[in-house]
């Protein structure tokens, strides 16, 4: 019986896991979807507490700036201006686009956008 209950605890344990890994999806200024896994989700709380999922949603719609990343070609990094004053300070949202869908692979505060080629401007 005891293995039973340890058996019947890890699939408990295994269900528990699975509903609380959702993937968020949110819509960037082009109307693609764009996957938040559970995973980068927790990542960017770990690494990066400052950044909220609104911040993250918020920087995806409404981008000040989007770049093509030098250093790999299927990820683009979207700006949007926290603040200006008494120094710039950026939202930034790193996003892999694949064949397979669009995914955030990490999000965070910055003061300097990376250099690469401008995809979108807000005017």
């Amino acid at each position: 019986m005891t293995s039973l209950n340890r058996l019947l605890g890890a699939l408990l344990t295994l269900r528990h896991i699975c509903r609380m890994m959702r993937n968020v999806e949110l819509v960037d200024y082009q109307g693609r979807k764009i996957v938040l896994s559970d995973e980068s989700w927790q990542h960017i709380k770990d690494d990066h507490p400052e950044i909220s999922i609104d911040d993250i949603e918020n920087a995806l719609l409404n981008p000040d700036e989007v770049r093509a990343s030098n250093s790999n070609s299927k990820v683009e990094i979207y700006y949007a201006i926290k603040t200006l004053k008494p120094k710039a300070r950026f939202r930034c949202v790193v996003v892999k686009i694949l064949d397979t869908g669009c995914f955030v692979s990490s999000a965070m505060t910055t003061s300097k956008m990376k250099s690469g080629k401008t995809i979108f401007q807000k005017k």
